[in-house]
């Protein structure tokens, strides 16, 4: 069974609606959170500020790396990998018992996070038509 274009070009924007939407909400999860944090590890202003800062730090730094590597190496070789070190660093984020462990598992986290965004953002470019 051969796929119309526009049902796989439907498909692909969902997938990624999906995925970035996991994304974003885990970045911004972290937000929320803050006030138990601040309760349980005695956080500072400035260690709050530190948490959110390592976030888009690793995110951009990613982003621009990855960006340019999933141009030349295809983006599925950095999309699924991304994808799956997201995953499983989203998970460890909640077994972080320091500040600074808090902080090495949010900067390496927004950093799979920045690798797989941009890609992810190419694909959909490369495969929506021009009409739409």
């Amino acid at each position: 069974m051969k796929l119309r274009p526009g049902k796989y070009e439907n498909r692909v924007v969902l997938l990624a609606f999906l995925l970035y939407g996991c994304l974003l909400f885990d970045r911004y999860a972290i937000l929320f959170l803050l006030p138990a944090l601040v309760q349980e590890f005695g956080l500072t202003q400035v260690e709050v500020g530190a948490i959110i800062a390592v976030q888009a730090l690793g995110w951009g730094l990613s982003g621009w790396f990855f960006g340019a590597v999933s141009d030349r190496v295809g983006r599925r070789a950095v999309l699924i990998p991304g994808t799956l070190l997201f995953s499983i660093l989203s998970a460890v984020t909640g077994l972080v018992t320091s500040v600074g462990q808090l902080l090495v598992a949010r900067f390496v986290m927004s950093a799979t996070e920045g690798a797989t965004a941009l890609p992810l953002f190419a694909t959909v470019a490369a495969e929506s038509s021009d009409k739409r």
